[in-house]
C-alpha cells in the first residue's frame, strides 16, 4: 500500500541545506593547513539519527572514525536510539539484553586497556541532576597513543573507531569538517531507510478453509538504517485469521508484546520483556509475547512470531525495546 513520509522529506530537505550551508552542495572547500593543537581539545560524535517522528533511525556513528590527540576528550550524545560507546580492547561483546552491557564500566578515560563502557545513553535533554535515570551523553578522555575500535552493545554491527596521536601533533581534520560530513552520510543513511519502509508490502495468504494469514513486519533494516514501526501500523483481521510478524532487520532487536486485561508490561531490564509468553492464540485475555525476536549480528532474525486471532476486538501492542520511540501497532478484529 502506498505510503508518504512528509515528515521525512521535511527532514531531509533540512539536511540537504544545511549540506549547501556549509558549502559541499555547491563544490569543493578550501581546507585550511592542519595547525599543531595549542592544548587538549573536547570532540563530538552523535550516535545514530533518526526521522523527525522516530519512525526510522540510523544505526551509525557520526563520524565514524576520527583522529584526536593524547589527553583529547570525545563527546557522545545520541539521537533517536539508546546506545552504548564501549570499548572493549578485544574483550567478547555481551549481549545487548545482558546487564553488563547496559551498565556503565571503565570510568571515564582510555589507555587502550580493559573494557570502558558509557553504559546506555538515551536521547534527549540532560536528566535532572540526582534523577538517577540513564545518562544522555558520555566523554572520554584518551590518554595513551593508538588506534581504537568502539561498538555499541545494543546493536551489534554499530562500530566506530578513534585514532589517538601524540599529543601535540597537528589534527588532519577540523570538528566543523566532520560535521559537515556527517550532515551528508546522515541524509544518505536516512533516505536508504526510508526507501526501504516505502517499498514495503506485507503479504497475505488464504488457506483452504477460507482463513487468511498475514505476515507483516516488526522490523526491518538495512545495516545502516532501521525501520522503527510495525508495517502496518494497524490491520483489519476477521476471527480465525492468523498474522505473522517477521524481523528482518541484521542490527535491531524488537517484541511483539500485547498487554492482556491488566495493562502491564515488562520494562525492557525485566527477564520477561526477552521471554516467549502466551499460545499461538489470542482472544485478549492473556499477556502475550514473542521475547525477544533477534538473529545472530548481521542476520535477519530467525524467529517470526504467529498469532491466531479468536475474539473480535481492539488490540494493541508495542515493541517492548522501542516503545517509547513510538514503535505501537494495533490488530482489529472484526466480527
Amino acid at each position: 500500500m502506498a505510503r508518504s513520509v512528509p515528515r521525512c522529506a521535511i527532514w531531509l530537505g533540512a539536511l540537504g541545506a544545511m549540506a549547501a550551508a556549509v558549502g559541499l552542495a555547491s563544490g569543493p572547500v578550501a581546507v585550511a593547513a592542519p595547525r599543531a593543537p595549542a592544548q587538549a581539545q573536547t570532540w563530538h560524535v552523535q550516535a545514530g539519527t533518526g526521522t523527525v517522528d522516530n519512525s526510522v533511525a540510523t544505526l551509525q556513528f557520526y563520524s565514524s572514525s576520527i583522529t584526536v590527540n593524547v589527553g583529547d576528550s570525545i563527546t557522545w550524545t545520541t539521537v533517536a536510539d539508546a546506545h552504548t560507546v564501549s570499548f572493549l580492547s578485544g574483550a567478547p561483546a555481551p549481549a545487548p539484553i545482558d546487564p553488563a552491557a547496559q551498565a556503565p564500566s571503565g570510568g571515564n578515560t582510555y589507555d587502550g586497556t580493559g573494557i570502558v563502557s558509557s553504559g546506555i545513553i538515551l536521547p534527549g535533554p540532560p536528566a535532572p541532576a540526582g534523577s538517577g535515570g540513564p545518562p544522555t551523553s558520555y566523554t572520554l578522555t584518551f590518554t595513551a597513543p593508538g588506534t581504537f575500535v568502539y561498538d555499541c552493545l545494543i546493536h551489534p554491527g554499530m562500530q566506530g573507531s578513534v585514532t589517538v596521536q601524540p599529543a601535540g601533533t597537528p589534527y588532519p581534520k577540523t570538528q566543523a569538517e566532520y560535521d559537515a560530513q556527517s550532515v551528508l552520510d546522515q541524509a544518505s543513511a536516512l533516505g536508504s531507510g526510508v526507501n526501504l519502509v516505502n517499498a514495503f508490502q506485507p503479504s497475505v495468504s488464504t488457506s483452504a478453509d477460507g482463513h487468511t494469514t498475514y505476515t507483516i513486519s516488526s522490523g526491518m533494516g538495512n545495516g545502516a538504517a532501521s525501520s522503527l514501526r510495525f508495517l502496518p501500523v494497524s490491520l483489519a483481521v476477521a476471527p480465525g485469521d492468523t498474522v505473522t510478524w517477521v524481523n528482518t532487520d541484521p542490527i535491531e532487536p524488537h517484541t511483539v508484546t500485547f498487554a492482556g486485561p491488566d495493562g502491564n508490561i515488562p520494562t525492557l531490564e525485566d527477564p520477561a520483556a526477552a521471554t516467549p509468553a502466551g499460545g499461538p492464540t489470542f482472544d485478549g485475555s492473556t499477556f502475550t509475547n514473542s521475547g525477544l525476536q533477534a538473529g545472530p549480528p548481521g542476520a535477519p532474525s530467525n524467529q517470526p512470531f504467529s498469532l491466531t486471532f479468536t475474539t473480535p476486538g481492539i488490540f494493541n501492542y508495542v515493541c517492548i525495546v522501542h516503545s517509547d520511540l513510538g514503535m505501537k501497532g494495533t490488530i482489529v478484529v472484526t466480527k
